[in-house]
C-alpha cells in the first residue's frame, strides 16, 4: 500500500508549489489557476489573509493532492476559513488523502483564526455536483431558503462568483473574464447557521478573491467601479437570502427524503452547467 506524507507549504518551497500548480492546471485549466508568483505573495500574507496550502505526497515526494484557502474576519469575534481550491490526482482518489487534508487545513484555520484574536466559526467551499458528496461527508451543505406559500419549498440560494481578473484602468473584468455560477457549502463550526453569518461569509469571500486594493488601480475612479462590479452580486444574494423563508442546510440526503415526503426543492441548476 502508498505511503504518502503531509505538509504544510511554505512559500520557499517552489519545488511542491510548482507540483500543486500543475496538480490544479491539469484539473481546472490555465487561466483558473493564479500564477505561482501570485501564490507566493499570498503565502507570505501580502494582501491581508495568510494562504496556507497543505500537500499530500507520494513515496517519489510528488504532489498528489492539496488543498488551499485562507482565513478572514467575519466580525470583532468570529472568523472564516475558505477554501480556495482542492483537488486530487484521480490515480490517487479514494485513499482518504482529500479527508485528511481538510482535517489539517481546518486545524491550522482554527490556529490563524485565534491568532487574530478570533474563533473559527464557518468554513466555505465551492462545489460541482459531482464533489457535494465528499464536502456533505465532512459538513459541509448546501443552503436552502423557504420558496413561495407552501411549508415544504425550498430554493437554493442562488450563489455567483464574480470575476477574477480585472483591467486596472477601468476597474472591470478584463475580455474573457466572466462570472461563474457555483454551488455555495457552508459548515459551521458551533452550529450557529442564520442568515446573517451567511451573509458575512459571502462577503468575506468576494473581499477576499474579487475586490482588489485601491493601490492595484491606476486611479480612484477604477477602484471604485471595481467595488460597484462586487457590490452588485453581493447586493443581489443579500436580497434573495433575507426576502425568503426560513433557511435551511441540506445535504444531499436530506434533499432525497424531503422530496420522498413531498416536499419541493428548486436546485441551483445554473451551477450545472
Amino acid at each position: 500500500m502508498a505511503k504518502y506524507t503531509f505538509e504544510l507549504l511554505k512559500p520557499s518551497d517552489t519545488k511542491s508549489i510548482k507540483g500543486v500548480y500543475k496538480l490544479w492546471t491539469d484539473a481546472y485549466g490555465v487561466d483558473e489557476v493564479e500564477p505561482i508568483e501570485v501564490t507566493k505573495a499570498g503565502m507570505r500574507g501580502e494582501g491581508g489573509i495568510l494562504y496556507r496550502i497543505h500537500a499530500a505526497k507520494d513515496e517519489e515526494g510528488k504532489v498528489v493532492a492539496a488543498i488551499a484557502g485562507g482565513v478572514d474576519k467575519l466580525d470583532g469575534k468570529r472568523a472564516v476559513y475558505m477554501v480556495g481550491y482542492m483537488n486530487t490526482d484521480p490515480v490517487h482518489q479514494l485513499k482518504g488523502l482529500a479527508r485528511k487534508l481538510f482535517q489539517l487545513a481546518v486545524e491550522q484555520a482554527q490556529i490563524d483564526a485565534k491568532a487574530g484574536g478570533r474563533r473559527l466559526a464557518a468554513i466555505s467551499a465551492e462545489a460541482t455536483s459531482s464533489s457535494e458528496a465528499f464536502w456533505n461527508s465532512v459538513g459541509l451543505n448546501r443552503v436552502y431558503v423557504g420558496a413561495g406559500v407552501k411549508v415544504d419549498e425550498y430554493s437554493e440560494l442562488p450563489y455567483v462568483q464574480p470575476a477574477l481578473d480585472f483591467d486596472t484602468s477601468t476597474g472591470l473584468p478584463v475580455e474573457g473574464a466572466g462570472e461563474a455560477a457555483e454551488h455555495l457549502m457552508l459548515g459551521f463550526v458551533e452550529n450557529e447557521a442564520d442568515k446573517e453569518l451567511v451573509s458575512l461569509v459571502v462577503d468575506a469571500i468576494y473581499r477576499w478573491s474579487h475586490l482588489w486594493p485601491a493601490e492595484d488601480f491606476e486611479s480612484m475612479e477604477a477602484h471604485q467601479a471595481n467595488v460597484g462590479y462586487v457590490s452588485k452580486f453581493k447586493q443581489e444574494f443579500d436580497e434573495f437570502l433575507f426576502g425568503s423563508g426560513e433557511m435551511a442546510i441540506l445535504t444531499a440526503e436530506d434533499r432525497k427524503n424531503l422530496t420522498m415526503a413531498g416536499a419541493i426543492i428548486h436546485e441551483y441548476t445554473a451551477a450545472d452547467v
